[in-house]
């Protein structure tokens, strides 16, 4: 996988080793289920998806062929949502498949290729909108492993998996609207593809139903070379399949096999053919009814028309079913590949968009600083709310694509706004996307001598002030310190770093309640959970803040009455302190502190859990600005100084320098700061080491 490139290496065997036994609720075979279920949430976990488990009963035989009476049986829906932007209309798309079995059916036929195209689309769509910097993930995915398809059942009375699904887990998120709802594509049934004649049941029902696809089944012998495309014919479902289709034929005069169009109109009364074809989870958004009132929910049905078409006969050998080393032909992968790529490409272009390369600094060029060609991108307001919102694209783009050119690892945290009830520009932005983007490089079995290090940089802005102040020289610090890191380390550091340019830095004050900061979201759901998993020890948090104020002539004006117990000796350094619960959030607003504090007051399992950090700043607010910012060559120069002290301090870990000396290697970075009265102030506050 190369970072910068769309990424198609579909590979589906290591889904199917975990598919090929039998998965259902009998005594014998649901220890197959349960260690299906445990891959299926393991694998969308993995895949950086938010995961989720919708518990249910129903009641099922627990004898496949219906001998004895049905019993309760417990079962689980495994959800993965990939998270962006969900209030827009048509903006969630779902992709969906069953994960048990009839407990009699073949195991890969029923439904195992099913769920391996949809946990391989999963990992490829969220690879692609997550790591290679290629697509940005705009609207929300969600994906969905469905437990206790009954209607799949030969005998089975309660209802399916997906009933559950649709009627008490998806209506509810999706606020019992459908506005905002796309549609659903299912896939359940996938791997049969058949190349010898009379494969395909035809008759007259077919004809009625669809008589395009018909006549150009009988003219090709009624072989089952084809894969079905099932709809009903409402505006959402017909754009959707339109999009599968369009997708599905990119490459369709290099294949064997073809796609075809089975749109329904709503039938009057259910047939053999139309039950066959509804056993699957697209009865239950189709039929889907909310107080009693139609509420027909738009999904696809990607399928190989299963019990309608024939399967090629077992090679010698094979009694009831062959390994999967033997039913998985090159015929029979490629036909699935071809599903999983089109899949994937209608998620790109409909969830995501298109992001070019635009950064032109190479990593490994001059050593010299070279600050302007970020400023001149960064040089525009990127407010998330009002007129900025192309600006703000365009300037997370150019960040994203340093990172990536640079040879860091990308990775965008993406998550939704939430309402907050005592900020007015977090009620206008509810539902709006934030974007951390993160890149890192560094090996990942780490341990507490050889520790992660964070740089970070907020790079939105408040719509108001210079965007250059705020926080302009602060992002292009950052990206400087990444490319002559990078370069200074061949791509290759001996310990793990991480560069982060946090979104909504501006809403700093408002993270505890709203989780609204990009660097609240970055501690609590990015950097805890990966200490915690890969045993990491976090060296420390360098943050910078705004740096391109530092006038000859200035004026630093008085602390807050109200923080004035609480540190003495300001300006200068300040000492660890603990402030009163009633000003505890407003006080520290009131410093220019920026996300050290989400580090400070980190949380984990309900309990405080401080991480190091420091912050490198002009002092923001309490220093007088000009209204316009003047990129000088002192602010330039000052800059400078900054950028060779971070690259400095973090090569000193490089050569595995004991921690403390590190410790004491920054305070030495940031004393020639102010000797050298480049900076008036450096605000650095280590709070736990």
């Amino acid at each position: 996988m190369v970072s910068g490139e769309v990424v198609f290496d579909v590979e589906l065997e290591g889904h199917l080793k975990h598919l090929a036994s039998q998965r259902y609720p009998s005594d014998t075979a649901n220890q197959g289920r349960l260690d299906a279920r445990k891959y299926i949430e393991d694998t969308f976990q993995y895949n950086g998806l938010r995961v989720y488990k919708q518990t249910f009963n129903t009641t099922a035989y627990k004898n496949p062929a219906g001998l004895g009476d049905p019993e309760t049986v417990e079962g689980v829906n495994i959800i993965g949502i990939a998270e962006a932007v969900s209030n827009k209309p048509n903006a969630v798309i779902l992709v969906g498949a069953d994960y048990d079995t009839n407990g009699m059916d073949d195991p890969l036929y029923n439904n195992g290729a099913g769920v391996a195209a949809m946990l391989e689309v999963s990992k490829l769509f969220s690879f692609n909108t997550d790591w290679s910097g290629v697509f940005f993930r705009n609207y929300t995915t969600i994906f969905v492993a469905f437990d206790l398809n009954t209607k799949e059942h030969g005998y089975g009375p309660g209802k399916p998996g997906g009933w559950y699904f649709v009627n008490e887990w998806l209506w509810n998120y999706l606020n019992q609207s459908d506005v905002n709802f796309g549609g659903a594509i299912i896939i359940d049934s996938i791997m049969n593809v058949n190349y010898e004649e009379k494969s395909q049941d035809t008759g007259s029902t077919f004809l009625r139903l669809w008589p395009d696809v018909y006549e150009r089944v009988r003219n090709d012998g009624e072989k089952g070379n084809f894969l079905g495309v099932v709809a009903l014919g409402t505006e959402k479902e017909i754009t959707l399949k339109d999009q599968f289709l369009g997708s599905y034929n990119k490459d369709r005069k290099l294949r064997p096999y073809r796609s075809e169009d089975m749109t329904l109109s709503r039938p009057t009364q259910f047939n053999n053919i139309l039950t066959e074809l509804t056993k699957s989870e697209t009865i239950h958004f189709w039929s889907f009814e909310y107080n009693n009132v139609s509420k027909h929910l738009p999904a696809i049905l990607i399928t190989d028309t299963q019990a309608l078409r024939e399967r090629p006969p077992l090679p010698d050998g094979c009694i009831d079913r062959c390994p999967l080393s033997v039913m998985l032909t090159d015929e029979r992968e490629e036909f699935m590949e071809s599903t999983v790529i089109a899949i994937t490409r209608l998620l790109f272009n409909r969830q995501g968009i298109y992001v070019p390369g635009i950064c032109i600094a190479s990593v490994y060029g001059s050593q010299d600083v070279n600050l302007t060609t970020h400023l001149v991108h960064l040089g525009t307001q990127r407010f998330l709310n009002g007129s900025f919102t192309n600006e703000r694209f365009e300037a997370m783009v150019y960040i994203q694509d340093c990172f990536t050119q640079y040879g860091l690892t990308v990775h965008r945290q993406q998550y939704e706004v939430p309402a907050h009830p005592h900020n007015h520009h977090a009620i206008h932005r509810q539902g709006l996307e934030a974007v951390n983007i993160i890149g890192y490089a560094g090996p990942l079995n780490v341990n507490g001598s050889n520790p992660l290090v964070v740089v970070g940089a907020a790079y939105d802005t408040d719509g108001q002030e210079d965007p250059i102040y705020n926080n302009g020289g602060g992002v292009a610090v950052l990206l400087e310190v990444a490319r002559l890191f990078m370069s200074a380390t061949n791509g290759q550091p001996r310990f793990p770093v991480v560069f982060v340019a946090f979104d909504l830095g501006t809403e700093i004050c408002m993270a505890e309640s709203g989780r609204v900061s990009g660097g609240w979201v970055f501690v609590q759901d990015w950097l805890l959970p990966r200490l915690s998993y890969h045993s990491y020890t976090l060296g420390t948090a360098i943050i910078l803040g705004p740096l391109m104020n530092s006038r000859r002539k200035h004026r630093i004006t008085k602390l807050p009455q109200q923080l004035q117990v609480n540190f003495k000796n300001f300006p200068g350094w300040l000492e660890r302190v603990t402030l009163p619960p009633d000003i505890a959030v407003n006080a520290s607003c009131l410093l220019p502190i920026r996300e050290a504090r989400h580090f400070w007051s980190a949380t984990r399992n309900n309990s405080l859990d401080s991480l190091p950090a420091f912050v490198i700043t002009d002092l923001e607010n309490l220093r007088e600005k000009q209204e316009t910012a003047e990129i000088t060559k002192d602010n330039l120069r000052n800059a400078e100084v900054v950028i060779q002290g971070i690259t400095s301090l973090l090569l000193t870990y490089e050569k595995d320098v004991p921690v403390y000396l590190v410790a004491a290697a920054a305070l030495l970075v940031v004393t020639c700061l102010i000797n050298l009265m480049l900076l008036s102030i450096c605000i650095f506050m280590l709070y736990k080491y």
